[in-house]
């Protein structure tokens, strides 16, 4: 397990910049590493502007999201949606240490949707071991000096979220049932998320008329089909990124973008940066880290 330095010590972050939710980055506003005493709650109703990632620790707690009720214990990692009312606390009998972040930005709040869609709000260890570390790495470049890298910042974001969506993936099991129009419609952006993916088209393969696709589509999905095919292929992009050097170009041909603009135009506006600015950020935290 990675050492988290000064792990006797709370450390509280605040972000000084002005809330700014019209932002292409994914931006922290708030995180930290500390300890709560024994019967401790956060009680939180919709007017709550931001997403939150908590890992849990120490200790154990509770989690209260509408009428599903999650016992927390050490190794769990919780996921709160953007204005999504919850409560939380620790026990009676136990202190509860927490790993967490306070974030929002560019399309935070429908990736996390995304999430939370796939069934549960909970995730529990091994299966949080990916994503500790990477919430680690991301309150280690918080502690550094001012001033703060922001694109490194949404970079270690869009990854802690994106891998995130990937675990639940590997874990069928735990994802909800949609409608049948729904899922053959998933299924068909799977299929063909390297072409050109025209949602009138795919309203007609699922035999719905466009109006009601797109109304049910994002209501089951907390996103519009645009949204969410335009999320894959970036997060596509990013994959095939991290693992080589592929030219904008190559990306934009191979997942069915117009041409190298509006795929460059599409990535900064879903990530907060170019394809450049990722690759070249990602060698520096290459050899950082």
């Amino acid at each position: 397990m990675k050492k988290y330095s000064d792990c006797s010590q709370p450390f509280n972050y605040r972000s000084e910049a002005v809330y700014m939710p019209e932002t292409y980055l994914y931006l922290v506003n708030r995180a930290g590493h500390g300890r709560v005493n024994k019967g401790f709650q956060i009680i939180r109703d919709s007017s709550y502007d931001y997403s939150l990632f908590h890992y849990v620790y120490q200790g154990s707690g509770l989690l209260i999201v509408g009428k599903k009720e999650y016992k927390l214990s050490k190794g769990d990692l919780f996921i709160l949606g953007t204005r999504e009312p919850h409560i939380y606390r620790s026990n009676d009998t136990d202190r509860l240490e927490l790993l967490w972040i306070e974030f929002y930005g560019s399309n935070s709040t429908q990736l996390v949707n995304i999430i939370l869609n796939k069934g549960r709000h909970v995730l529990h260890a091994p299966e949080t071991d990916s994503l500790r570390e990477q919430l680690i790495t991301l309150l280690e470049v918080l502690k550094e000096s001012p001033p703060i890298n922001v694109f490194e910042i949404s970079i270690l974001l869009y990854t802690l979220m994106c891998t995130t969506i990937k675990i639940y993936k590997k874990y069928p099991q735990h994802q909800i049932v949609y409608p049948a129009h729904i899922d053959r419609g998933l299924k068909y952006i799977k299929e063909h998320l390297h072409t050109t993916i025209n949602i009138t088209d795919l309203a007609r393969y699922v035999h719905c008329s466009l109006s009601y696709f797109t109304k049910s589509f994002s209501k089951a999905m907390g996103v519009t089909p645009t949204q969410y095919i335009m999320m894959l292929k970036v997060e596509e992009a990013t994959r095939l990124l991290t693992i080589g050097s592929p030219t904008c170009e190559d990306l934009a041909q191979s997942l069915g973008f117009y041409d190298a603009t509006h795929f460059i135009r599409t990535y900064k506006k879903y990530t907060g940066q170019t394809p450049k600015q990722f690759k070249v950020s990602q060698i520096k935290m290459d050899k950082k880290y």
